[in-house]
């Protein structure tokens, strides 16, 4: 009990640590300020999302645009037809169901476009992940870490619920502020309205509610094993430089991978998949794998980097 205890503390002590920097609470102003902007810039612009009175001309006309460049243009990428035909499914299945698009100045659609900002917390989690580590390499504060009577494992647990938390917050303060924007700036209309998705050839029906929580759940996952990958990294290099650079760039990268091997079907299950910076959450990863399948797929690459981290940590040489 008393053991626990201390460890508690320990993992009180690193949280607070980090939490005390200016770092984090400059990375949670700007996650509000970014909110911010996107929130007021989509009510001031104009609205694509064919809304309105006239909607269903505006469908059927679309329909028709889509039909043409599927038709005329061979050179499209796999992905980008997929897309195409994505999107031509949905059209005909609201003109046929009499479902009208939600408003893109909606609570809806902001919350749900602040999937955009992912890029930046993702940014900083590697940043903050990375820093975790590898501060306590430059000031040799291991030394005397190690000297606490605790397992190695321990240790490294005690600073990896900081490493967890941290974008867990983020992720959480994103979500909340965009929703609570979307309260002042549209009201409280179109906040849980119908939302169309294809799969498999098929147009579904859920709600943006749904799709608002699958979101945060996709990338919180997302953000735990994209700072478990810089912490293994941090673990190897002990630099801080050298980490944030690679991580970034694997990151970074990460979209022109994805599409160069969109039609390599193994990619899919490859962690770096899902480190796409571009993509968006729409209930699977470009519609391969199901909500459920991607969480598990990122719970055993999350297992395994932590699994590396440990061992890496029992056997550095502190002296």
């Amino acid at each position: 009990m008393e053991k626990s205890i201390m460890f508690f503390r320990l993992s009180y002590v690193e949280l607070k640590k980090q939490l005390n920097k200016s770092t984090i609470f400059i990375f949670f102003i700007i996650i509000i300020f970014s909110v911010s902007v996107l929130g007021f810039n989509i009510s001031n612009a104009v609205d694509y999302s064919m809304s309105g009175e006239d909607w269903k001309t505006r469908l059927e006309t679309e329909i028709l645009n889509i039909d043409l460049v599927i038709s005329n243009n061979n050179s499209i990428s796999d992905y980008a037809r997929n897309e195409l035909i994505a999107n031509r499914l949905i059209y005909q299945y609201r003109l046929d169901n009499d479902i009208m698009p939600t408003s893109d100045h909606s609570v809806s659609n902001l919350f749900l476009s602040s999937n955009m900002l992912f890029p930046i917390i993702a940014v900083f989690t590697l940043i903050i992940s990375t820093r975790v580590i590898t501060d306590d390499f430059n000031y040799d504060s291991y030394k005397l870490l190690i000297t606490a009577p605790f397992k190695r494992w321990k240790i490294l647990a005690s600073k990896l619920m900081t490493v967890l938390l941290i974008p867990f917050l983020s992720i959480i303060l994103l979500y909340l502020f965009s929703f609570l924007l979307g309260l002042y700036l549209y009201g409280g209309e179109e906040v849980n309205t119908i939302y169309l998705y294809a799969e498999s050839g098929m147009v579904k029906e859920t709600s943006y509610v749904i799709v608002g929580l699958k979101s945060i759940m996709f990338n919180i996952f997302k953000l735990y094993v994209l700072a478990m990958f810089s912490v293994t990294i941090a673990l190897f290099t002990k630099k801080t430089l050298i980490t944030i650079v690679s991580t970034l760039a694997i990151f970074f990268t990460s979209s022109l991978l994805n599409s160069v091997f969109f039609n390599w079907k193994l990619f899919k299950y490859l962690f770096i998949a899902y480190f796409d910076s571009l993509s968006l959450y729409n209930n699977s990863l470009y519609n391969r794998l199901p909500l459920l399948q991607s969480i598990f797929l990122m719970s055993t690459y999350l297992v395994i980097f932590i699994i590396i981290a440990i061992w890496r940590f029992s056997r550095i040489d502190f002296s």
